[in-house]
């Protein structure tokens, strides 16, 4: 709390007005955190854009989220962090916010025909996969790692000459 206090340029006697600790700080900080990546996401979810120029902005805004924060998971980053079930229904909601606009996202392009017709959620999840691993690729930055992420989601990682369809097999 001293370091809060000295780098934000009050009195720690001020953040215990608006805070009752270290807990509650963190916690506000992630939450808000989430909350600004969600009006970020809304903006892009909202241009006038094609449907899969959002979705590239959209990986482009996690993207830039995970480098400055670190984190993106639907649970706090800090394991020592255990959340009582106020918190947890808080996060959630947050949580819950978010994943709308990137559903929405995702379900834009599916209705524009821009990829084919999948479970939002299922997308969702690949998509924030796909980038949490490539941000773990340290020398993948910029434009270029936005490209592999979008490359990674649209395509798998297949070469184009071994994309095949999957064939179920007949009960005879």
């Amino acid at each position: 709390m001293d370091d809060v206090a000295r780098r934000s340029g009050v009195a720690k006697g001020t953040l215990y007005l608006y805070f009752g600790g270290k807990r509650e700080l963190y916690l506000a900080v992630r939450l808000e955190s989430m909350e600004r990546l969600r009006r970020a996401l809304a903006a892009v979810a909202t241009a006038p854009a094609r449907p899969l120029d959002r979705l590239r902005r959209t990986v482009s805004c996690l993207l830039e989220h995970v480098s400055r924060r670190g984190a993106l998971r639907g649970v706090p980053p800090h394991p020592d962090v255990r959340l009582e079930p106020r918190e947890a229904r808080q996060w959630l909601r947050r949580r819950g916010r978010l994943s709308t606009v990137v559903r929405s996202t995702i379900g834009g392009a599916i209705a524009a025909g821009e990829l084919r017709r999948i479970d939002p959620g299922a997308g969702e999840a690949m998509l924030l996969g796909i980038v949490r691993g490539v941000h773990d690729q340290r020398p993948l930055r910029g434009d270029r790692i936005v490209e592999e992420a979008m490359e990674l989601f649209l395509h798998g990682t297949a070469a184009p000459s071994r994309r095949y369809a999957v064939r179920r097999k007949v009960a005879r």
